[in-house]
């Protein structure tokens, strides 16, 4: 696995980049800290596609808008699934409702988490899935 990891740190921005462009679905990097403020450190492109142009700008513009968008009737079962997934030491993978441009999506998160800074904030990683027709 160690040279697997050396031969993945020697690729170059140009094969990574397009890896992570062209994966199905959306690819997100974010941080939470303490005080559940938000950092979007990297959203490859499709998010749109899933929540529609406008949506997806509001979200560039302030990651912690996603959260707001989220079906109220899920959000505490989101939360908790986290909390689950760091005490299990697991990744996130989750199906929940968002309110897109066109109305509502369902989106799958399939995301791992890091600690960071002595804990204070938490990195999630991961994939993000238009799962909205296999709901339907």
């Amino acid at each position: 696995m160690a040279n697997y990891i050396q031969e993945i740190n020697n690729l170059d921005k140009e094969i990574i980049t397009s890896i992570l462009e062209n994966v199905p679905g959306v690819i997100t990097v974010y941080d939470i800290d303490v005080n559940e403020h938000r950092k979007l450190i990297y959203l490859s492109p499709g998010f749109d596609d899933i929540v529609g142009e406008h949506t997806a700008a509001k979200i560039n513009n302030d990651p912690n808008i996603f959260f707001q968008l989220i079906d109220p009737d899920y959000t505490d079962l989101l939360e908790n699934a986290a909390r689950k997934a760091i005490k299990e030491n697991r990744i996130l993978d989750f199906i929940y409702p968002v309110f897109s441009d066109t109305g509502k999506s369902w989106i799958r998160v399939q995301l791992n988490w890091k600690f960071l800074n002595n804990n204070k904030i938490i990195r999630w990683y991961g994939l993000i899935s238009d799962v909205t027709k296999q709901v339907s």
